[in-house]
């Protein structure tokens, strides 16, 4: 929250220049302890902090960000919805409102700042100004209550101011949870449970940290992360790196600060890369921002050394350049009588979350921007380095040209390599709504390939107030990989100070696992010489399920051409309701228009799921066939079925997956690919390259999965940590990375 006056901001420089002037701040923690459990604080402290009603709003007064930087549209943008639907919410409840503050905190407040992270076995939220735990089928467990009261019985400002900025962050590798709250130009405080139950107790912090603004934290291997605006002369935007095996430990802690401000003057809105899955660098962070002239990322890398802080690395800029970017975006207009709510085109939106994929460290990032004729869209990128650097691999603007402005985004990558993106969506005749889109690992680059889902439509304006947030927070839930969770605010009735929150979980991939579809031309191969015309045939099975289920399935396929992006369908959509062993089965005729014929790329989607079932090029071309594409998340095809037995499918080629779930505890599986029967050695190391257990040593063919229960040799149990395991079959050799956690 941007709280500065004139006066406030004069004396924060001059109590603060000294301090400004050194490179490398090393900040003592001034106090930590050990919390009762939570329940036990917020019982005692019946969250009451305040008793007096009052509404405000924390205006934005940094300068004015409305840059005209390039004219049009954006170079990138995505004007169409995919045309795959994203699966539906899994769960869908109401999270804390401005309603919940005035009962708790004695006053309503703009704006809310939603956040929250998912952890084994609990949900935590934290707004502006409280906090609310719930279960995994969203049952409340505790609160709404003030988030201060983290603190409660801590003594000093932790403990009696509650100036909000919160953020939340669940340490997955070691089952943690961390609370971070400002206390506004002062101190940062921190509270790090003492295990993985977020009703327990906590160990808690305070750190002196003159100036600071807008922090914003994030986990790596070897600390806790984050960035400050800090009011100095001059201003500063910080990177800071805080002792997290220290605080785990319950042991006095160091905080460690660079500014960036003094490679690359004039920055703002830089995040800390925030970790998910486990592996990733053993040491260090990134912190990423955007400038908008000339259009680049910036990027910087930090190494603290606690012992010897002197030691610290800190590198960087470095400059990656993007397309050209539009901050111009003026007032976000709602439905009347509601007035424009803020942009914020400045900053990076929170999260940059990182993944390690194996052969690469993925990051994704996003931020909003004028996607041309000041409709904003959420601008995003991914991020790859495979030891030389980061370089961006993809990357677009998503903003269907429908009249709707979609900003304050949160995006997210799952350890499939699917990306989720959240966002707030409003138009003049749109009340400010919860929408969200993504796309599979191997879709097209630079588009968000699945239709929006909703996880609630608005049915009111915010009144009297400019600000809509700072920031909203999407994960994906540690207990399998895969499930993106997203909170952010709406309204549900005009007026003023009235916003709520919402909780929502979802998948990408709407495909059922068992389903097996194939499309084949009828008679291949065709060769297409001219205008014309191929007939299709398409056929779905049920190849059966562990517990026998019927699929109730929506089976999509099209065409894309890469002239005009125009999508033609072939099937589609087709609801099928398939008992195991069930088959449907149609035919199709696909035109070829003599319209522009020298480039057709033809993209075959099945529930969800692309990869390629024609050529491209000049013509002639030839259309491919029998092509098989098999429904399971993360696969492609194309596949071909085992001669002489129909019922069996056999990969193209050879693959290692990442084990499921990851992290784990006690048992986690390992899936691979085989094309044809070759010998088979999988094994499991610890870090040091020991060698802790064979699971496969034989002969095998097709796919495979494998159960480790965390045991040696010997069948003793191993200690928690990070493991690699590796798949030798004939000259294809590979190595990933799996946590076991406490």
């Amino acid at each position: 929250m941007k709280r500065i006056t004139t006066l406030l901001l004069a004396i924060l420089m001059l109590a603060s220049m000294s301090w400004a002037k050194e490179d490398l701040r090393v900040i003592k923690s001034k106090k930590s302890d050990l919390s009762p459990r939570l329940t036990d604080m917020v019982r005692e402290a019946n969250s009451a902090k305040a008793g007096k009603f009052f509404e405000r709003e924390i205006k934005n007064n940094l300068p004015s960000e409305r840059f005209r930087d390039i004219r049009g549209e954006d170079p990138v943008r995505q004007r169409d919805m995919g045309p795959i639907q994203a699966g539906p919410t899994s769960q869908n409840f109401e999270g804390s409102s401005n309603f919940d503050n005035q009962a708790v905190v004695g006053g309503r407040i703009a704006p809310p700042d939603p956040n929250m992270d998912v952890g084994s076995n609990h949900v935590i939220q934290s707004i502006n100004l409280i906090s609310q735990i719930w279960d995994k089928s969203g049952n409340s467990l505790l609160g709404p209550f003030a988030t201060n009261d983290f603190w409660n019985g801590f003594g000093g400002d932790c403990e009696f101011e509650n100036d909000g900025d919160p953020t939340v962050n669940y340490d997955e590798v070691n089952d943690r949870w961390i609370v971070a709250q400002f206390v506004f130009s002062q101190s940062q405080c921190y509270a790090v449970s003492q295990t993985g139950d977020a009703l327990g107790a906590y160990y808690r912090y305070e750190f002196n940290t003159p100036g600071n603004d807008y922090p914003k934290t994030s986990v790596m291997n070897d600390a806790y992360y984050g960035t400050i605006r800090t009011f100095t002369n001059p201003f500063s935007m910080d990177a800071y790196a805080v002792d997290a095996a220290a605080m785990r430990a319950g042991n006095p802690a160091t905080l460690i600060v660079r500014s960036m401000s003094t490679s690359l003057p004039n920055i703002d809105g830089f995040l800390s890369s925030d970790l998910e899955g486990g592996g990733g660098p053993s040491a260090g962070a990134t912190f990423m921002g955007f400038q908008s002239s000339p259009p680049r990322l910036a990027i910087f890398e930090m190494t603290p050394d606690f012992g010897t802080p002197s030691n610290t690395t800190f590198t960087g800029p470095t400059f990656l350049t993007v397309p050209p970017i539009d901050r111009s975006v003026g007032g976000i207009a709602q439905p009347a009588p509601g007035g424009n709510l803020d942009g914020l085109t400045g900053f990076m939106m929170y999260r940059l979350a990182m993944r390690d994929m194996g052969s690469y460290n993925a990051m994704v990032a996003c931020h909003t921007v004028d996607a041309g004729g000041n409709q904003a869209g959420v601008r995003w990128y991914e991020l790859r380095n495979s030891g030389g650097g980061w370089s961006v691999f993809q990357q677009g603007t998503y903003a269907p040209n429908d009249g709707v402005d979609r900003w304050m985004g949160s995006i997210a990558m799952n350890q499939n390599g699917d990306i989720g993106l959240g966002y707030s969506a409003v138009s003049s005749s749109l009340f400010p709504s919860i929408r969200y889109t993504g796309r599979l690992a191997n879709d097209p680059l630079g588009q968000m390939t699945r239709a929006e889902g909703i996880i609630v439509s608005g049915s009111g304006s915010q009144l009297n107030a400019s600000r809509w947030g700072d920031y909203s927070s999407i994960q994906v839930d540690p207990s399998n990989g895969e499930t993106f969770w997203y909170t952010t605010e709406y309204v549900q009735t005009t007026g003023s100070f009235n916003w709520w929150t919402r909780i929502g979980a979802f998948d990408i991939d709407s495909a059922p696992a068992n389903l097996v579809v194939t499309i084949t031309p009828t008679n291949p191969p065709v060769t297409i010489t001219s205008p014309g015309s191929f007939d299709y045939t398409l056929r779905v099975e049920n190849i059966g399920s562990a517990n026998g289920a019927t699929v109730n399935a929506q089976v999509w396929t099209f065409a894309r051409r890469s002239t005009g992006g125009a999508t033609d369908p072939l099937f589609g959509p087709i609801n099928v309701s398939l008992a195991p062993g069930d088959v449907y089965e149609t035919s199709n005729t696909q035109n070829v228009p003599g319209i522009d014929p020298a480039s057709f790329d033809y993209i075959g989607a099945v529930g969800g799921l692309p990869g390629n079932i024609m050529s491209s090029g000049d013509f002639p071309f030839t259309v491919l066939g029998p092509v098989t594409l098999k429904g399971a998340s993360g696969e492609l095809g194309p596949w071909a079925a085992v001669a002489g037995d129909a019922g069996e499918l056999l990969p193209d080629a050879i693959s290692l997956n990442q084990n499921y779930p990851n992290p784990f505890n006690p048992t986690t599986k390992i899936s691979y690919d085989l094309k044809a029967s070759t010998h088979v050695k999988l094994s499991v190391y610890n870090t040091l390259g020991q060698k802790v257990k064979t699971l496969v040593n034989g002969n095998q063919v097709g796919s495979q999965e494998v159960t480790w229960n965390a045991t040696n040799e010997a069948g003793q149990k191993v200690a928690a940590g990070i493991y690699m395991y590796r798949l030798e079959a004939g000259d294809f050799v590979k190595t990933m990375k799996m946590t076991l956690t406490k």
